[in-house]
């Protein structure tokens, strides 16, 4: 019955049979036995490509793989191919298989397929594949296909252009490899311009990018980002995403500017929901989901999370943010059945997420201080990242994820070991975990006892993040630094922890952080039963009234002086108010005159009058 259906069908539509191939392959595949095979892998191999082409992967890889099945050829990638149908069937798989995240079976199906048309001489299609640069770990799986494609394409060529591309990202995915990976794309880039192929300049300013970041050159990095993405066209989606990755990424972790990160993500987003790609939606979903979490917008991060997790039930990056932001909160019903389906998932999915995970369960544990979770966290250290491309940024986040464990541990030697490792990256911001560099590395100097060199990483991560308005890591760094000042205890050091415990407190009250509520609950405890160290101030001036003296100083208004230090306006009158109280003067001038010869107006930062 299905073979004279097919049939009817096929003479049916005539000419236009090929536009059925879907509806064909299902009747010739149930007529098998009758019609034999050759037309059941014609329209299975067009289904395929047509599914392709509507972005239906899980349908395409479906039709692929009746084909081969069909064929009778086996999926292992040792045994090489013999025509040009099985080629094109394995060249098809390769495709879904890459959109559907399966990069393993994607490098293996294309792996083969490239081998036949390198020996066919078919170069057209055996560049094609080479050229495939959806994901790192595609590339890196391709990486001797890529330098074979080189030799069988003419100099000078835009196919040598593209070939190049992902040599040089291949080369720049290891830690001593950048100054090969521009030496490729230099010549890419020479080659794209010699024949005004905006295309090509396109995919080599955004590869190039991707390894600057890769080797934490933030500033080249958002610089070729935001070159590629003025080139940008729909004939090449994957480079337009990767652009659209580490502009955002750059913007947000070193230059504090979220609204220009946000727009970055919204058109990453866009263009990944178009393709339905399950490499590169995933993680347009965790960059929207850091963009709210980093400014305490908890129920945006809430909303976004649950739409991803609907699409990717196990992707671990984006069930681990949402397993961090709920114990940043004090949900620890939620917190801990998303960490539970976290680990379950880990180590899998987005590509990010060799170096996300692990992080991400390093700044839980340091949240809920759950010392159960330090051994899974030091286990994926070794087994997760340690297998990723060894660049420069997988180097520093596992040296943040063996920072955070030295810090709740204690662990003097090893901070001492890692301090010099991250200082290089000060005035920086790691979105994977929400926290600020120099946060980690004051918690570092605590942790090593350098006190004083604690409070000048403390002061840094505030001023960053106040300009960045990260408003959840301001409240722990607050925090944070107040429990430094306790442990120094200098002159004005209690006084200075009670404001930053006051302003930790307001923000995450406002931000329902209730961990962090208790923690600055219990450091107010102890600020207040500690004998306080009188400053060398005259007239009793402490040391916020100092600061606000020198701005006096220099002509700031209440206004002005609230938002050089971060307080109200009111909070600020009240200070000035204070000031002209304790020191007599009638207005600022007078207080002005007065700091001028008490010699105040330089001391506002040790305590020593």
């Amino acid at each position: 019955m299905h073979a004279r259906i097919a049939q009817a069908l096929e003479e049916l539509y005539g000419d236009d049979a090929d536009a059925h191939a879907a509806e064909l392959a299902h009747h010739f595949s149930q007529a098998e036995a009758v019609t034999g095979k050759e037309k059941l892998v014609h329209y299975s191999l067009l289904a395929g490509e047509q599914a392709l082409a509507a972005y239906a992967y899980e349908d395409a890889l479906g039709h692929f793989q009746r084909a081969l099945a069909a064929k009778k050829v086996s999926t292992s990638e040792f045994e090489s191919v013999s025509d040009i149908d099985t080629a094109a069937i394995l060249f098809g798989m390769g495709h879904a298989q890459v959109a559907l995240n399966n990069i393993q079976e994607a490098v293996s199906d294309l792996t083969r397929a490239f081998d036949y048309y390198v020996e066919s001489e078919d170069v057209s299609r055996a560049v094609t594949i080479a050229r495939n640069s959806h994901s790192t770990q595609l590339m890196s799986g391709m990486r001797e296909s890529i330098a074979r494609a080189i030799q069988i394409v003419p100099p000078n060529s835009i196919q040598l252009g593209h070939i190049l591309v992902n040599h040089g990202y291949c080369l720049g995915i290891t830690s001593g490899g950048y100054d090969a990976a521009e030496e490729a794309f230099g010549l890419a880039l020479a080659i794209a311009r010699d024949n005004t192929d905006t295309g090509l300049e396109m995919r080599v300013l955004a590869s190039s990018s991707n390894i600057d970041g890769y080797h934490l050159r933030w500033e080249g990095s958002l610089s070729k980002s935001l070159q590629a993405l003025e080139l940008a066209s729909r004939d090449h989606p994957q480079s337009k995403m990767r652009a659209h990755v580490w502009a955002s990424f750059a913007l947000l972790t070193a230059y504090g500017d979220i609204e220009r990160a946000r727009a970055q993500a919204a058109e990453l987003r866009s263009t990944a929901e178009r393709l339905r790609d399950a490499v590169w939606l995933p993680r347009a979903f965790y960059y929207d989901i850091n963009l709210f979490c980093i400014i305490g917008h908890w129920a945006s991060a809430r909303e976004i999370t649950d739409q991803g997790v609907a699409l990717f039930p196990t992707d671990p990056v984006l069930l681990g943010q949402r397993a961090l932001l709920e114990h940043q909160v004090g949900d620890i019903t939620q917190g801990d059945d998303y960490l539970r389906r976290f680990l379950e998932y880990r180590g899998a999915g987005v590509p990010t997420s060799g170096y996300s995970t692990p992080l991400i369960l390093a700044r839980i544990s340091c949240i809920t201080g759950d010392e159960a979770l330090f051994d899974i966290v030091q286990d994926d250290v070794l087994s997760v990242i340690s297998p990723a491309p060894s660049t420069p940024y997988a180097d520093f986040v596992e040296r943040c994820i063996l920072a955070l464990l030295a810090i709740q541990k204690g662990d003097v030697s090893l901070s001492g070991e890692l301090y010099p490792a991250l200082v290089s990256q000060r005035g920086t911001f790691e979105i994977a975990a929400d926290l600020s560099v120099d946060r980690l590395l004051g918690l570092l100097s605590q942790t090593m006892a350098d006190l004083d060199l604690a409070a000048g990483h403390f002061e840094d991560a505030l001023a960053f993040c106040h300009k960045a308005g990260y408003r959840p890591e301001v409240a722990w760094t607050c925090c944070d630094y107040a429990d430094m000042l306790l442990q120094r205890n200098k002159p004005g050091d209690t006084e200075k922890a009670l404001s930053l415990l006051e302003e930790s407190l307001a923000i995450s009250s406002e931000l329902g952080m209730r961990p962090l509520m208790e923690r600055v609950g219990a450091l107010q405890e102890r600020a207040e039963s500690q004998p306080v160290r009188k400053p060398a101030y005259p007239d009793g001036l402490t040391q916020r009234e100092v600061e606000v003296l020198r701005l006096i100083c220099g002509g700031k208004t209440d206004r002005e002086i609230g938002e050089e230090l971060f307080i109200t306006v009111k909070t600020a009158g009240k200070h000035v108010s204070n000031i002209l109280n304790k020191t007599g003067a009638i207005n600022r001038a007078e207080a002005a005159s007065y700091a001028n010869q008490h010699g105040l107006i330089t001391t506002v930062s040790g305590g020593e009058g």
